[in-house]
């Protein structure tokens, strides 16, 4: 059961994937690890990092195929902030892809700079229903 209010946000959606071709999961999902996030970028930068996401997603999606859904949107309510919603097979594999030096740790990293803050709320399957876990991070 969430712990928290559902909170709907008006966005507009810019780039990624809701589910990858040929997927073969039969509906499992009792591993599945998903993570929404909240990136508040500098004023003006926002098309930049869209950008950045545009250009390198093709490239680290096709080297992680435990990412299973990978959507990018655009606030219409806040100015210079985007959404994520990443879908994982696994918590074990969302770590794997977060690791120093991998294509989307590199994606990140690109970015990093251009991020004012970024608020991250990881989701796991707990006796059929979803846990939530909260991480903030503040840049400075």
């Amino acid at each position: 059961m969430l712990e928290s209010k559902i909170t709907f946000e008006n966005a507009l959606p810019v780039a990624g994937f809701l589910t990858r071709s040929g997927n073969t999961d039969g509906g499992d999902h009792r591993h599945e690890y998903i993570r929404s996030g909240k990136l508040r970028v500098k004023p003006g930068a926002i098309h930049r990092v869209i950008d950045t996401f545009k250009t390198d997603m093709s490239l680290f999606l096709s080297s992680e195929p435990e990412i299973l859904s990978f959507l990018i949107f655009q606030s219409l309510d806040e100015a210079d902030t985007i959404i994520t919603w990443e879908r994982y097979s696994s918590q074990i594999s969302f770590d794997e892809c977060m690791k120093k030096g991998g294509t989307y740790a590199k994606l990140m990293e690109k970015i990093d700079s251009l991020v004012e803050t970024e608020g991250m709320t990881g989701y796991r399957v707990a006796g059929g229903y979803l846990s939530r876990e909260v991480h903030t991070v503040e840049v400075l």
